[in-house]
């Protein structure tokens, strides 16, 4: 995590938002309220990063140039399509969260 901030300043939004989504991982796993209401205000987030990482690079490489590429794709494909059920299902048991 120190690479971005060593070499790569631009970096620094994406390295925040990956420190804060790890720390709302620990408040979930934890049962935390706070994690519940800060993973529903990241979510856009993290599905924009995701959708923007992937237009770069299928732009950039194709689509299914090879297995690897393909592969990456399509995690992110499923990352986009994941993350809002994610969120749906963290609605749905809130109630647990004290």
């Amino acid at each position: 995590m120190i690479f971005p901030i060593l070499y790569d300043v631009s970096l620094f939004a994406l390295l925040l938002l990956s420190v804060i989504c790890m720390v709302t991982g620990v408040g979930l796993l934890l049962l935390k309220r706070w994690s519940l209401w800060l993973g529903l205000a990241l979510s856009p987030y993290i599905v924009v990063a995701a959708w923007v990482a992937l237009s770069y690079s299928r732009n950039f490489v194709g689509f299914f140039p090879n297995i690897k590429t393909g592969a990456f794709h399509i995690s992110l494909i499923l990352w986009i399509v994941l993350t809002p059920i994610s969120i749906i299902l963290l609605m749905d048991k809130r109630k647990k969260f004290g």
